[in-house]
């Protein structure tokens, strides 16, 4: 069990232990073989390009074309070849651009979760 305001190293035993993301990048180290990158998509279909497991072979087309001023990373897609996988919880991976993003966070985890949403209340015994 673990104890409140443990530090630094409490909070990272608490997130390997009960965070899915780590798996999930693990599986999608792996898919990876073969392809130039995996690309988690939402139920929606949008990728999250930032969450993505990129090979070093993206590299060389990356830096061409940041210098060439492309600025979206998901127009890079069509460089190479890219594995796209489902993530049936993309409250994991959210990206928050903006300070209302950070902000709404909260509310949007507890009214599609419940009260507890997944903070450490989620987590009995923590």
């Amino acid at each position: 069990m673990l104890e409140v305001d443990t530090g630094p190293m409490g909070n990272d035993i608490a997130v390997l232990a009960f965070s899915p993301v780590f798996s999930r990048v693990g599986e999608m180290i792996i898919m990876a073989h073969g392809c130039d990158g995996v690309v988690p998509v939402d139920d929606g279909k949008q990728p999250e390009p930032l969450f993505a497991v990129y090979r070093k072979s993206v590299a060389a087309p990356m830096r061409e074309f940041f210098e060439s001023g492309g600025r979206k990373i998901s127009d890079l897609f069509g460089l190479g070849e890219i594995k796209y996988v489902e993530m049936s919880d993309a409250r994991c991976y959210q990206n928050l651009n903006t300070l209302s993003d950070y902000e709404t966070y909260p509310s949007k985890i507890k009214e599609s979760t419940g009260p507890d949403g997944i903070g450490i209340d989620s987590f009995p015994g923590l």
